[in-house]
């Protein structure tokens, strides 16, 4: 509420900060934020209601420190510490009063951004089920089919094999006869000679 000329300005190109649109932070450039300063410049009387949250990651370390005259909340001018950045210097849903117009739209935007943040949540967890369970339709149908293979591959063909153990009795049967038949004519042949 109060200044819209508010502007957040950092050195890193592609970051901007917009107060129409309930002091957004978009980082358009896609650039990260290693040795950018920020600041936020608004009249003395006015406040500015700030939803979200910036994000500094680094691989090594960094701080964060502010500087100058009405820094970080201070009316007076003094120097912030580490410990006064951050949320601790905000108001926070407790205290906004809805009994008065611009209280009770903060209260509806910090409702609609909650909503909004609730909704990405269940977009991501519902991607991630809908991955998941891909997954799990991909290896089941894996699974059948392997068990399909190696069934194919164990399981014997009955109509085939029992034709073939037919075929060997048939010829197992022919040469014990073949032999019965040999060593009977060697009989015949002896007596002949005896005779």
């Amino acid at each position: 509420t109060g200044n819209t000329d508010s502007t957040l300005g950092f050195v890193t190109q592609g970051l901007t900060y917009d107060a129409t649109n309930q002091s957004a932070v978009t980082n358009s450039g896609g650039y990260l934020l290693a040795g950018a300063t920020a600041g936020v410049a608004a009249a003395a009387s006015s406040t500015v209601t700030v939803g979200g949250e910036v994000k500094f990651e680094s691989g090594r370390s960094f701080s964060v420190s502010a500087s100058g005259a009405n820094v970080l909340g201070s009316a007076t001018g003094a120097a912030a510490t580490t410990s006064g950045i951050g949320v601790s210097q905000l108001n926070t849903v407790a205290d906004i009063s809805i009994s008065s117009q611009i209280g009770a739209n903060d209260a509806i935007s910090v409702v609609d951004n909650a909503l909004a943040f609730i909704n990405d949540l269940r977009a991501e967890f519902g991607a991630i089920q809908n991955r998941l369970s891909s997954t799990i339709n991909n290896l089941q149908t894996t699974a059948e089919n392997v068990s399909d293979a190696r069934s194919r591959i164990q399981d014997a063909d009955f109509a085939k094999e029992t034709a073939d153990l037919s075929r060997a009795q048939i010829l197992q049967q022919a040469g014990t006869a073949m032999l019965a038949q040999a060593n009977q004519s060697q009989q015949v042949v002896m007596q002949l000679l005896q005779q």
